[in-house]
Formats: C-alpha cells, sequence, structure tokens
C-alpha cells in the first residue's frame, strides 16, 4: 500500500511541474498515453512528507526503503 501511494504522489508531482512534464514529453519523448499508462511521475524531496501526511508510520516509511533517512 505504500508502495502504492508513492507511485500515486510521484504522479501527480509530475503533472504540477511543468518543467517535469516537459522533459519527459520533449527529451524522453513520451506520450501522454506512455505517461498515464507507466505511472512515469517525478520526485521533488517530499516523498516523506507526503506519506506522513497519509498516515504511514515512519516504521513503514523507512523499512519500504523509500525514503533515506539523514546521516545528521
Amino acid at each position: 500500500m505504500i508502495f502504492e501511494a508513492a507511485a500515486s504522489y510521484y504522479a501527480r508531482v509530475l503533472y504540477r511541474t511543468p518543467q517535469s512534464l516537459e522533459y519527459q514529453t520533449k527529451t524522453r519523448l513520451h506520450s501522454a498515453q506512455v505517461l498515464k499508462e507507466f505511472r512515469i511521475g517525478a520526485a521533488d524531496g517530499h516523498l516523506l512528507t507526503e506519506l506522513q501526511k497519509q498516515g504511514f508510520p515512519m516504521d513503514e516509511i523507512l523499512d519500504s526503503g523509500l525514503v533515506v533517512p539523514d546521516k545528521k
């Protein structure tokens, strides 16, 4: 379920980020159909915040490997 949430989030980010969408369509030459069918997305660095907003516990987020904790 966490991977589905991440994939959906990344797909939404792609369509909210004109530069990312332009890159996928003009540089990578992916059609709108390909973007939709393969659920191509874009990362914006806010996945952790989004998953927490959706109620995923931190241990599940870290165990998924989708987010790497800061090493400070």
